[in-house]
């Protein structure tokens, strides 16, 4: 499972900084650009922290690295937000406004126990988060921006009419996709037993914007570079799926394997001995 972090955070990194040089590429006095190109470098320095942190060899390091990769992460779902109403045309400057008050206070606490209190084993992750008291107030602040976006691309797209319908329902759908994908990394965090399979979402996620980028010509990105990202994605998310299949046949009992080979008679299998925590 480690390795599976590492590698779709380190596309994660990818994605988000390709897609983030993009949109600035051409337009950064554009506003709409400018806010998508500031939350695509959110994710890709989460992502870059987060490999760092996959790789720390020692409880410091890795509780620096956690720290630190929230940085970008508390500014998340508000510069999304900014995001999605821009694009919508909506104004929602009393949100933006508590929204990045509360992404401030967030970073001032960030290296803090309030918000990261610790590092310890966390099924097979050796030095996973551990949430301090205040973590609970940020991932209601993230559910309430994202419910807020969510809301704005949804009326939008019942509101307009075909290909501006299009691409809101089709932004929508990957965020349904990418956020609750990244989402998955924190239940650990309160000793809740799910692993974070959805990490690697947060690269489709942004592999399905780029296609709507180039699907609907869009201001958003110089085209080469989006379509640089684009056949990028397709290609690591098929390493993906292999690397998640070859993880899971890897933990299959020796025995089981032999005897789904015809190599051995099947055996019954000895209950686990590893301790439990």
């Amino acid at each position: 499972m480690t390795a599976y972090l590492i590698i779709s955070s380190f596309l994660n990194f990818v994605a988000g900084a390709l897609l983030a040089f993009a949109v600035m590429l051409r337009g950064r006095k554009n506003e709409i650009n400018l806010r998508f190109g500031l939350f695509t470098l959110c994710v890709g320095a989460w992502s870059a922290a987060y490999v760092l942190w996959q790789l720390s060899e020692d409880g410091t390091k890795a509780l620096f690295f956690s720290r630190l990769l929230m940085v970008p992460a508390y500014f998340v779902p508000v510069l999304y937000l900014h995001f999605v109403a821009r694009l919508c045309g909506e104004p929602v400057r009393w949100w933006l406004r508590a929204g990045y008050l509360g992404a401030l206070s967030f970073m001032v606490l960030g290296f803090s126990r309030i918000m990261v209190s610790g590092v310890m084993l966390e099924m097979d992750f050796p030095f996973w988060p551990q949430a301090g008291p205040g973590f609970a107030v940020y991932l209601g602040f993230f559910a309430i921006y994202m419910l807020r976006s969510l809301l704005l691309l949804r009326r939008h797209a019942r509101l307009s009419v075909g290909d501006r319908s299009d691409q809101f329902r089709y932004i929508f759908i990957a965020t349904l996709v990418g956020f609750p994908g990244g989402a998955t990394n924190f239940p650990l965090w309160y000793d809740v037993r799910v692993p974070p399979v959805g990490n690697g979402l947060i690269f489709l996620y942004l592999v399905i914007v780029a296609l709507i980028i180039s699907r609907y010509q869009l201001p958003l990105a110089a085209y080469d570079l989006v379509q640089a990202a684009i056949y990028l994605g397709m290609a690591a998310t098929l390493a993906v799926c292999f690397l998640l299949i070859q993880m899971a046949v890897s933990r299959l009992p020796t025995s089981l394997l032999a005897a789904g080979s015809g190599l051995i008679a099947p055996m019954a299998l000895p209950p686990s001995s590893r301790p439990r925590r």
